[in-house]
């Protein structure tokens, strides 16, 4: 059962020694004593809407390149290439993968293997990350060291 306090969500859990209340309620305290003076936002609810073909690089030589479009949550572009120092490179592309989800983030599961595309607003930012997309890479070692993209909203800049 999900219940909500003070806008968090809690999951009651029976258990013997400790009442469900008091469990999200310590959730609670915990949160509020971590984050501070500062509050917790949510992602906003709306269709995601980026356009971005953009290079990145750095120091160690992991580099690469993403054409990404995204209208009002429908993907209509993705190729990420990403080349991953002594173990080769990673390719993700729209073909292969269905849109399974639009809001709040958009999603993208490919058919024959259990790669996710998953992506969402943060801030000015949008964040493309892989899930379990090992089968994207020529080695499948290299895909422990694919991180998600960032990308200006505003420019389509990444890194």
């Amino acid at each position: 059962m999900l219940r909500r306090i003070r806008g968090l969500p809690c999951l009651l859990l029976s258990l013997s020694l400790l009442s469900s209340s008091t469990l999200c309620e310590a959730a609670v305290q915990v949160n509020s004593r971590l984050l501070g003076k500062r509050s917790l936002q949510l992602p906003p609810d709306r269709p995601l809407n980026l356009v971005s073909h953009c290079n990145f690089a750095n120091e160690t030589g992991y580099r690469g390149e993403s054409v990404v479009e995204v209208r009002e949550g429908v993907v209509r572009s993705l190729h990420t290439i990403v080349d991953v120092p002594e173990l080769g490179r990673c390719e993700f592309m729209l073909d292969g993968m269905k849109q399974t989800r639009v809001r709040p983030n958009v999603e993208l599961r490919h058919s024959r293997h259990a790669c996710v595309v998953r992506m969402w607003e943060q801030g000015p930012k949008a964040t493309v990350s892989f899930s379990n997309c090992a089968s994207a890479c020529a080695n499948p070692e290299a895909f422990k060291y694919v991180w998600p993209l960032l990308i200006n909203r505003d420019t389509g800049h990444c890194d």
